[in-house]
C-alpha cells in the first residue's frame, strides 16, 4: 500500500512539468535550452492531421544496428527557429540531411 502512495506522489510532483522520455522517438529542441523527448507514436495519436503528416513513418530516420545497440533513440528532430511570418516561430525537420519548414502555433502544440 505504501508503495502505491510512493508512486501516486511521484505522479503528482511530475505532472506539472513537461513530459520527457528517456525513451522518446522524436527530439523537439526549442532554444536556448529546452529540450524533450517524446513518443511519435502518441503525438500521432493525439494529433493525427498535423503530427500524423509530420512524424509519419517514412520520414523516420532509419538507425543502424550500432546506433541501436549503443541506446540511439530518435528517429526525429525538430528545432524551433525564428520567423518573420510567425511570431512563434517555424518547426524544421531534419530528416537524412534533408531540412523540411513548418509553421506551427507553439501553444497549440504544447496543449497537446
Amino acid at each position: 500500500m505504501n508503495h502505491l502512495i510512493e508512486e501516486q506522489d511521484r505522479h503528482h510532483a511530475s505532472s506539472s512539468t513537461f513530459p520527457h522520455f528517456d525513451n522518446g522517438d522524436v527530439l523537439f529542441y526549442i532554444p536556448p535550452s529546452q529540450i524533450w523527448n517524446l513518443h511519435a507514436d502518441v503525438l500521432r495519436r493525439c494529433s493525427p492531421g498535423y503530427m500524423g503528416s509530420l512524424l509519419a513513418p517514412h520520414h523516420a530516420a532509419q538507425l543502424i544496428k550500432a546506433a541501436e545497440k549503443a541506446g540511439t533513440k530518435t528517429r526525429y528532430r525538430l528545432e524551433l527557429v525564428p520567423s518573420h511570418g510567425n511570431p512563434n516561430g517555424v518547426f524544421i525537420r531534419k530528416v537524412r540531411g534533408l531540412v523540411s519548414v513548418f509553421h506551427i502555433n507553439i501553444e497549440a502544440l504544447l496543449s497537446i
